[in-house]
């Protein structure tokens, strides 16, 4: 399923990691991201969920958003080497209670001047 994310003048065509498959996957392998692709996962409740980069082969932007689509915090996850072991991938939490997560090619936020405190629009 495909929607559209707005921030800041800037649109993604945003996938949802709605199903076990693509959020356990959601950018792995992949070795081109578009700068309008983006990925997003829905958590049960606001809380200071952990995201990782496990065999993700070219760096993302992870933005944490409340409740309100309101950005919380924006994290630039590094590329790890592949085969590292779970238990020493580096894990990236919001410094605030974040509800969704949308992950976009790494540079992005401050290419397109996306800021915490913006508000995103989903449809």
């Amino acid at each position: 399923m495909t929607r559209r994310a707005a921030v800041s003048g800037k649109t993604f065509r945003v996938r949802l990691a709605a199903d076990v498959y693509v959020r356990s996957t959601g950018f792995k392998n992949m070795v081109v991201i578009f700068d309008d692709e983006a990925l997003l996962y829905n958590h049960p409740r606001e809380g200071r969920w952990p995201h990782r980069t496990q065999e993700v082969m070219v760096p993302l932007d992870v933005v944490f958003l409340d409740r309100n689509f309101i950005i919380v915090d924006i994290e630039s996850m590094l590329v790890e080497l592949v085969g590292t072991p779970d238990s020493e991938l580096h894990v990236y939490r919001p410094s605030a209670p974040a509800m969704y997560v949308i992950q976009i090619r790494g540079g992005l936020s401050d290419a397109s001047s996306i800021f915490v405190g913006d508000n995103v629009a989903i449809r």
